[in-house]
Order: structure tokens, then C-alpha cells, then sequence
């Protein structure tokens, strides 16, 4: 037998001393990169020539994959974004009803005093020269609605207006209304009843509640200045605030507005006492 018959012969089937065939499936890159020495080739080259090329799984192809899944995706963004935009719509028109509330509330408070503010002016020029010039009143006198009346005087909360005949939208939007069922100043009995904004238009008795008793107050007419002392101030139900209004013996002067501030579900009542009229009396 001869010597050295019994040692194992390579095998071409070891993958260090297998010569490389077409059939191996190997790129020309793969080759390539393996001759050029790099380890990370000859680990994908190993690999590929242990498995054969019939049984290797295929590579991962994206093309390949289920297009409902594609399709399910997209549906999907579109969704979201058809929910962005309905909550960027919601967002938006909260944001647009805010504004309009606020600048609602800002006309109220501040801009229906610009439309008053001319009102005054107006009325004021019309009526503050005949102030100077005292003249006996008439048997029987009466003004139009809206009409300069008077003008209103209360130092204590520094009140000066015009007041207007009549109480209803329109007339107190230019300032105090008198009550044309009411008492004139200078009647010899009776009460003038005169209501005004408290908030809005000016807000011509916004601190009426400040009033003390004993305050003055002066209406002064194109008859001359009728000077009145405050005796009550107090607060009634909406519902019976005309109650307040009343025929008295004496001269006297009620002044009404909402309460509270901001609010029209009580009303404030100042009540006064004639002590001095044109004549000294």
C-alpha cells in the first residue's frame, strides 16, 4: 500500500480551494471586490457559492410587494390630512367668532360713546346759549322726542350732560332721557323722572351708584337752574322699578339706570329734593 494512501485528499467541494463557476451565480463585482481582498465580499461570495443557486431566496424586491398595502397607505394620509384641514377650518372659525365677539363688545362699550360724544356736542350748541338768558316757561310746553331738554349736573361724580326728551332706543343714544310722562323742573309739584346708560352710549351714570345723600344736583333749563338735594339711593327688581316713578306733592327729581354694571337685572334708583329753584326760592 502506499505510503500516505490513508490521509484525505482536498475535496474540491472545500470552499477555500473550489474553483469558482459561472454556475456559483456570482457577480462580476462580488470577483471583483474579492481579488481586490476585501473580507466583507469574500463573506458574501462564501455564501452564495454554499447555497446553491436554485435554492437561494431571491432579493427583497419593493416592486413586488401587495399594492393594497400601497393604496392603504395613501388612503390613509389622505385621511389625515382631510382631518387637518377640518380641524385647521374649526380652529380658524373659533378664532373669527372670538373676534367678532370681542369687537362687538368693543363697539358697545367704546364706540357707541363716539356716536353719543357728537350727539352731545350738537345738542350742547343748540341749547347752552338760551342757559345765559333765562325765559318765563309756557302754559303749555312740550318737546319732541330726542329734542335738547335740559342739562344735568352732579359734581360729585362729574357729571355733565344734556338730557334729551323722551326714554325710549333712539333718544338715549344721544344721552339722559326725561320721562315725557314725568314732572317739569319747573312745575310746582310733581317729580321729573330722568333714566340713562350706565354701560353703552357714553355711559352717561356708569358711577351713579357713587351718589351719597345729601349730594347736590342741578338740572339747568333754558327757565333757569333748579338745584336738588339727593335723599335716597337704593336698588329695585326690573320687574318693579316703576315703582320708583311716583307723583309727589313736593318737587322733586328721580334718576334711574341698570344695575348692576354690565347688567339690566336691577335697577338704581336716586331720589332728590328740591331746594332751590330759578327764583332764589
Amino acid at each position: 500500500m502506499r505510503e500516505g494512501s490513508g490521509l484525505a485528499r482536498p475535496c474540491p467541494r472545500d470552499d477555500q480551494d473550489r474553483t469558482l463557476r459561472l454556475e456559483d451565480g456570482l457577480t462580476l463585482d462580488v470577483v471583483q471586490s474579492v481579488e481586490e481582498g476585501g473580507g466583507h465580499a469574500h463573506t458574501t461570495m462564501l455564501a452564495r457559492v454554499r447555497d446553491p443557486a436554485g435554492q437561494r431566496c431571491p432579493d427583497l424586491d419593493l416592486r413586488l410587494m401587495p399594492r393594497f398595502r400601497i393604496r392603504g397607505y395613501r388612503e390613509d394620509m389622505q385621511e389625515r390630512s382631510r382631518l387637518r384641514a377640518a380641524l385647521r377650518a374649526f380652529g380658524f372659525a373659533c378664532l373669527m367668532t372670538a373676534a367678532g365677539l370681542a369687537g362687538y363688545v368693543g363697539w358697545l362699550l367704546w364706540g357707541t360713546g363716539l356716536e353719543t360724544a357728537r350727539a352731545q356736542e350738537a345738542l350742547g350748541d343748540e341749547i347752552r346759549p338760551l342757559f345765559a338768558h333765562p325765559t318765563p316757561p309756557g302754559e303749555d310746553e312740550r318737546y319732541l322726542p330726542g329734542a335738547a331738554y335740559a342739562a344735568i349736573v352732579i359734581p360729585s361724580i362729574d357729571i355733565d350732560f344734556i338730557v334729551v326728551e323722551g326714554t325710549d332706543y333712539v333718544s338715549l343714544k344721544k344721552g339722559p332721557g326725561h320721562y315725557p310722562a314725568s314732572a317739569d323742573p319747573w312745575n310746582e309739584t310733581g317729580q321729573v323722572a330722568i333714566a340713562g346708560h350706565r354701560t353703552t352710549y357714553l355711559h352717561p351714570f356708569l358711577n351713579l351708584d357713587r351718589v351719597h345723600a345729601g349730594d347736590p344736583i342741578e338740572l339747568i333749563t333754558k327757565h333757569g337752574t333748579y338745584r336738588y338735594e339727593v335723599d335716597r339711593v337704593f336698588v329695585l327688581p326690573e320687574a318693579t322699578s316703576g315703582q320708583a316713578i311716583v307723583d309727589t306733592v313736593r318737587p322733586t327729581l328721580v334718576l334711574t339706570t341698570c344695575h348692576p354694571k354690565y347688567s339690566s337685572r336691577e335697577r338704581l334708583i336716586v331720589t332728590a329734593t328740591l331746594v332751590e329753584g330759578p327764583d332764589g326760592a
